[in-house]
């Protein structure tokens, strides 16, 4: 929603901003499902942590690759980047509380 309310996104940036926010919201479940108690009294391993930023990070780096664009993927503005990075810190957030 915020990505066609705020930012008119059209079908390629919605697809890919789709994307981008699976990997790391699919990572971050494992983070706070793996636990009955709040994340920060339990927290999740230094490898789940490395591994589900990686995934992230490798995710974001694909939309640089040739891979990309045959896939229907698009280069998003940081402000976007940025706003996806906000929406899956505040479902982390909201699993845990």
């Amino acid at each position: 929603m915020v990505l066609l309310a705020a930012f008119q996104a059209g079908t390629g940036e919605f697809q890919t901003g789709w994307f981008l926010l699976s990997l790391p919201h699919r990572a971050g479940d494992r983070g706070t499902m793996r636990s009955r108690r709040p994340i920060w009294v339990s927290a999740p391993s230094r490898l789940l942590v490395v591994l589900s930023i990686t995934t992230a990070a490798a995710g974001t780096a694909f939309l640089y690759s040739p891979l990309a664009s045959p896939l229907g993927l698009v280069r998003l503005p940081v402000p976007v980047l940025l706003s996806l990075a906000g929406i899956v810190a505040a479902y982390i957030a909201y699993r845990r509380c």
